[in-house]
């Protein structure tokens, strides 16, 4: 068996450290459930919980809606783009939440699926602890491997309301623990682990199928290497045909169980279960959706960006300790490779590195930092736990005259103390933990501005739950909440709209309609003013932040003049328009889409002068919008100054070109 532990050695006593990653599982299993209902609804569960709500009708109703999305029916009018391909995702977690939802029908959506993602991520943390125990041969390092991923900020945030990617990795974890654990016992509790095989399997091809295959190769990998590494491994239970022949039909069982609880909530998997699958890898890989992101402080195109994008999120994103201790795992497992093998070292290279080396190589779309590839992030944990030990051995060895055996706690306790931060973090930022940002960017401030925080409108709730507290309350008469968060809906308030109605409108037609509050994410807003840090409005009634750096804002409407003034620009009264923009501007001079129709109005009255220092003012506002460019070139053309006009012209050129011309062809 191929383990790190020294002979004969126990620290505490092996059996102590397992009461206490017991202790600490149940711990888990019981805090992060109950913490989730303080987490809001993410810019794309709304189409989780549609989707379910089709499997749903697929198999209760004869609805076809699930088999396809390229047509929608009626009720999905207008959100061909966020639908499209959505087939290609297996539907295990979201229709088994909604027929949760449909048995508990008293109880809010939101709160049955951020309990089942918090469960999710139970099962991810402990497998991970489970795998770092099973590789090292000791309890004490999965007890580690626990504390690290626990208090892994991104994963403790993503892990209560990504029903995508947690629920993948979670799946992938536990399938892959159960094929280490075959590996190792052979024969004994073969069933068990089989049907841990099956379960893990199932639920990560449930939920992303195109991803479920690629386990595959962390199974042939693992084996391989196994094997082909140790001597001692193959002359094992490998040596008995038997038990051999037994335990390939455990694991093909365990495989074949899984494909099969992944398509039963599959509806377009279940139409052809062996190419539909296939179909969605193909898919899966060549998928378009194209969005701009900001990284290293400035936006750039999803499938054009450096392909070190997603080692970089993960470098940066992540509590220290995690990363020092992988660069530990790979200096001391190259020097202690006579001592323990080669294959330690072998799988944990490629597990940790493999998906992301071929993501860069293959020049694969990425999405909102580095959440697709949380499912390698359980391996970065494990070997960074079996570096810290690995330490922890050395230096007992160095200090056995003096420190004897507690020398080897100075490894695990260097581990400790470089995840302080992140631990106090996690209570400090609560609900937020997700847009942690570790020492190697300065924190959270060192990344505003340059990287993405609350891309996925987590502090919706936060804000939410302001509302519900703050706003009037008056029989009859429900206040209008509007965000440029897509989804923004009933299930936000967990159905309670009885005085309020929320829906979603951009951040660019705020004056196209009438509202009382408005709740704005920077996610999709002007470029420019994210970059430069100055996209909070003049008078936020509410402002959710975390040390300092804001994530949300909430606006209460003052006034009507924006409004007034629109109708006036659709009426063709541009110098009327002009003053109600004016009035507007009082209460909030840094409004760059006001400024701009100000200066738009002032050109269609004649005030070409006036108009053009307000145009100046909107490009000063917010530097890299194209249209503000372009109308000072027109209005410096109007007033002759030909030479300003090629100026700006070139600016807004430069501008749309690097928006349109930073990507490579297709």
């Amino acid at each position: 068996m191929t383990t790190i532990a020294p002979a004969g050695s126990s620290f505490a006593t092996d059996r102590q450290w397992r009461y206490v990653f017991i202790a600490c599982s149940v711990i888990i299993a019981i805090l992060l459930p109950s913490l989730s209902p303080a987490y809001g609804q993410t810019g794309d569960e709304w189409l989780q919980i549609f989707y379910g709500r089709d499997i749903w009708d697929y198999f209760f109703n004869g609805d076809t809606q699930a088999l396809g999305y390229d047509k929608l029916l009626p009720r999905y009018k207008g959100m061909e783009t966020q639908f499209l391909g959505q087939e290609l995702y297996g539907g295990l977690f979201d229709f088994g939440t909604e027929i949760l939802h449909r048995w508990f029908p008293s109880i809010p959506q939101l709160i049955i699926r951020h309990a089942c993602n918090a469960l999710t991520n139970v099962v991810l943390m402990i497998s991970t602890g489970l795998i770092a125990r099973r590789l090292s041969g000791r309890w004490s390092v999965g007890v580690l491997a626990l504390f690290l991923i626990l208090f892994s900020p991104r994963i403790f945030g993503e892990g209560m309301n990504n029903p995508k990617d947690i629920p993948f990795a979670a799946g992938f974890a536990l399938a892959l623990y159960a094929v280490i654990a075959l590996l190792q016992d052979g024969s004994r509790r073969m069933v068990w682990h089989g049907v841990l095989l099956a379960l893990g399997f199932g639920l990560a091809f449930g939920v992303r199928a195109a991803g479920g295959l690629l386990f595959f190769a962390y199974l042939l990998v693992t084996a391989a290497l196994w094997f082909l590494l140790s001597k001692e491994n193959r002359q094992g239970w490998w040596a008995e045909k038997k038990i051999r022949k037994r335990i390939l039909w455990v694991t093909v069982g365990g495989l074949v169980a899984g494909y099969i609880i992944g398509l039963l909530a599959w509806p377009w998997g279940l139409q052809s279960p062996i190419n539909n699958p296939i179909e969605s890898l193909k898919g899966m890989t060549h998928r378009a959706t194209k969005i701009r992101t900001l990284f290293e402080g400035s936006y750039q195109w999803n499938y054009a960006m450096p392909w070190y994008y997603e080692i970089k999120w993960i470098l940066i994103s992540n509590p220290i300790s995690v990363i020092f201790g992988s660069l530990v795992f790979l200096v001391l497992g190259f020097l202690r490779r006579k001592q323990t093998g080669s294959f330690l070292l072998s799988w944990g290279l490629f597990a940790a590195l493999f998906p992301l080396l071929y993501m860069a190589y293959k020049h694969s779309s990425v999405y909102d930092t580095w959440r697709h590839v949380f499912f390698v992030y359980p391996f970065w944990v494990i070997i960074a736990a079996i570096g810290w030990a690995w330490l922890g051995d050395m230096l007992a060895k160095i200090l056995a005259k003096n420190a004897g055996q507690k020398a080897w706690y100075i490894g695990p306790g260097l581990a400790f103390l470089l995840t302080l931060p992140a631990v106090f973090w996690t209570f400090r930022s609560h609900p937020n933990q997700y847009v942690y940002f570790n020492e190697f960017v300065g924190g959270i401030k060192g990344a505003e501005g340059n990287y993405e925080l609350d891309y996925y409108y987590n502090s919706s709730q936060q804000q939410v739950d302001w509302l519900r507290k703050n706003a009037p309350h008056i029989p009859g008469k429900k206040e209008i909440v509007l965000a440029n968060m897509g989804g923004f809906g009933p299930d936000c308030l967990h159905g309670d709209t009885a005085y309020i109605a929320p829906s979603y409108l951009s951040y660019y037609k705020r004056a196209t309609q009438p509202w009382d509050y408005y709740l704005m994410f920077p996610r999709l807003i002007p470029e420019g003013l994210v970059k430069n840090k100055n996209w909070l409005p003049a008078h936020p009634i509410h402002v959710v932040s975390v040390d300092g750096v804001p994530l949300s804002a909430l606006i209460k409407r003052s006034d009507t003049f924006d409004l007034a003034a629109m109708h006036a620009m659709s009426a063709g009264n541009f110098a009327g328009a002009a003053q109600y923009w004016a009035l507007h501007l009082k209460t909030d001079s840094n409004d760059p889409i006001a400024t701009l129709n100000y200066a738009a109005a002032l050109a269609q009255s004649g005030q070409i002068k006036e108009a053009i220092s307000v145009a100046q003012k909107a490009s000063n506002i917010d530097p890299e919008d194209a249209q503000a460019w372009s109308m000072l070139a027109q209005l410096y053309q109007a007033a002759g100054n030909a030479a300003a006009a090629r100026d700006a012209n070139a600016r807004a050129q430069g501008i749309m070109m690097a928006m349109q011309g930073d990507a490579p062809e297709e």
